[in-house]
């Protein structure tokens, strides 16, 4: 069973890889599919692990975003400072947030 937790959040922001999802909205096997492709692909091109090395925290956040009708996914984290090397930075207010904690998945060597 997946964890997850209401929190309040005060403002924050996160540094993510982004890949634009090309299925249709309701194609839920090809959603997942095109997810799990990003994430194999970035963890094996080494790009996951040089966006992990400029994190504040061990946390890894997965956010989905709508951007001028596109579905769009990131694997993002919390930057340590500003000068973060990512595709996008990605604001979010002070509110209240669903927090699903999963387990992170590593490349096998």
């Amino acid at each position: 069973m997946t964890a997850y937790q209401i929190e309040t959040k005060k403002q924050f922001t996160v540094a993510g890889l982004e890949m634009t999802i090309n299925s249709q909205f309701n194609d839920f096997a090809g959603i997942n599919r095109e997810k799990t492709d990003f994430w194999t692909r970035i963890n094996t091109d080494g790009s996951l692990a040089k966006l992990v090395s400029q994190a504040k925290d061990s946390s890894l956040y997965a956010v989905n975003e709508v951007v001028n009708n596109k579905m769009m996914h990131y694997a993002a984290v919390l930057p340590k400072n500003d000068h973060v090397i990512a595709d996008r930075l990605i604001e979010f207010p002070s509110g209240t947030y669903l927090v699903v904690t999963g387990t992170r998945l590593h490349k096998k060597n």
